[in-house]
């Protein structure tokens, strides 16, 4: 069998690439954008909402780095009206978005010199985009947490993990808000107070409130969670363990429960804390290791939540959810290309982690509309390595014919079906 290659520029190699920029032309995305950034100059072929979708669709494909974009303009480049920019374009147009204004040196208790950015325009862009899609469906607890990029960028600083920078991040139900990003030097600790005061401004100020705040052990000052405590009713965080309240536990007076499949000692009591009552929780997960540098066995989590709401069981699998906006955090550095920065400056770089934040909102949503019309055979919270396969990978080619336009996805999937009949209505 002989092996030929055909350059047939009419045949796609991503036609499932057509439904996504389908849900975004019958959306409104292009509309928050021109609110919240403006438009191009009349001279530019593309538009912000043209760009941005772009990157979202390179990594829909699987794309891993900015130079993917070019790949993909070569095979979707069968003539349909839904065109990819350059990674030139995007990288020019990226840069052009930075923040001048919301820059800030800053110095701890130690002297040591950190740096704050911050993006109010492509955050406020987030934040828009989030409630067009998602406004219907706002959950009531927050999210807070800190990651670690990794990089040897020439201003990237050193902490005990590396090189990098760090990304803080609110979020909800695994979907971004609002990111910020401090030296690499910095702690998660590092001017905390000030960092999350600013994001939750910016969350009022778009008329996103929240209930409950949850995050890790990080928030636990007074100072901060009296801050917190201004913006949100209660707050659920991972206190910091101490030998003295261990001590005072008594083994007869602790619980037995079963938690998600695994067997827990539990044990609570009162508290004030940040000029609250407050409960303190303890568990210790039965015949787990022991800590080689630690006597405390316990693990504690601190809530102002009353009992009248919420038991303990409730509270500690509340606080295990919180895990996912950790996943959150890898889904935006491996399958939104977050860990492969493109630009040699912090302020460049939080402009590329926002529109990869962003694109991790609108492939949510398009995949809560796959969902409502396949069922599980996609679910919202797939990544997309799970999905390339079941939806995008499919070769498809554009014809013109009889005065009529056909773009035919070659694919053989029945599930799909409802799709296909949503995409043409």
């Amino acid at each position: 069998m002989k092996v030929r290659q055909i350059t047939n520029k009419s045949v796609d190699s991503y036609g499932g690439l057509h439904f996504f920029h389908k849900f975004i032309e019958k959306s409104d995305l292009s509309q928050v954008f021109d609110l919240v950034l403006g438009k191009r100059p009349p001279q530019a072929e593309y538009s912000y909402a043209d760009v941005f979708t772009s990157f979202a669709a390179t990594c829909l494909a699987g794309g891993t780095y900015t130079e993917d974009m070019n790949l993909l303009r070569k095979k979707n480049d069968s003539g349909t009206k839904y065109q990819y920019c350059s990674s030139d374009t995007f990288t020019r147009v990226s840069k052009q978005l930075i923040d001048m204004e919301n820059m800030d040196l800053q110095y701890t208790g130690t002297d040591k010199e950190v740096e704050l950015f911050y993006n109010e325009p492509l955050n406020r862009l987030l934040l828009q985009t989030y409630k067009l899609f998602f406004a219907e469906k706002r959950k009531y607890i927050v999210d807070h947490d800190h990651s670690k990029i990794f990089t040897t960028k020439p201003d990237a600083k050193a902490c005990y993990k590396g090189l990098g920078y760090y990304a803080s991040c609110f979020s909800t139900d695994q979907i971004p808000l609002y990111l910020s990003m401090q030296s690499g030097n910095a702690t998660p600790k590092t001017n905390l107070v000030e960092v999350l005061k600013v994001g939750f401004q910016a969350m009022k100020k778009e008329g996103l409130t929240y209930e409950i705040f949850r995050a890790d052990g990080a928030c636990y000052s007074e100072e901060v969670l009296k801050l917190v405590l201004l913006y949100c009713e209660d707050y659920i965080v991972r206190s910091r363990r101490s030998q003295v309240r261990q001590d005072l536990i008594n083994p007869a007076e602790c619980s037995l429960v079963d938690i998600r499949g695994e067997l827990y000692r539990i044990y609570e009591h009162t508290d004030t804390f940040a000029g609250k009552p407050c409960r303190r929780i303890y568990y210790q997960k039965i015949n787990s290791e022991k800590d080689l540098f630690s006597e405390i066995t316990f693990d504690e989590i601190i809530t102002s939540l009353s009992q009248d709401h919420y038991s303990t069981v409730e509270l500690i699998e509340m606080y295990f959810d919180r895990g996912g906006s950790e996943r959150m955090f890898d889904e935006v550095k491996n399958d939104y290309n977050g860990r492969h920065l493109p630009f040699k400056e912090a302020p460049y770089n939080l402009c590329y982690i926002i529109v990869c934040a962003f694109s991790l909102t609108v492939v949510r949503a398009f995949k809560v509309l796959v969902h409502e019309k396949v069922g599980p055979y996609i679910k919202p919270k797939m990544r997309i390595k799970r999905i390339l396969f079941r939806l995008i990978a499919f070769p498809a080619k554009f014809m013109d014919r009889s005065r009529q336009e056909f773009y035919d996805i070659y694919c053989r999937q029945k599930e799909l079906v409802p799709l296909f009949e949503w995409a043409d209505s």
